[in-house]
C-alpha cells in the first residue's frame, strides 16, 4: 500500500453515499 494523500472527491463521495443511502 503507498501512503499518498487521499483526493478530496474520494472524502466527499464516501458521506455523500451515506447521506443520500440514510435518505
Amino acid at each position: 500500500m503507498t501512503s499518498q494523500p487521499v483526493p478530496n472527491e474520494t472524502i466527499i463521495v464516501l458521506p455523500s453515499n451515506v447521506i443520500n443511502f440514510s435518505q
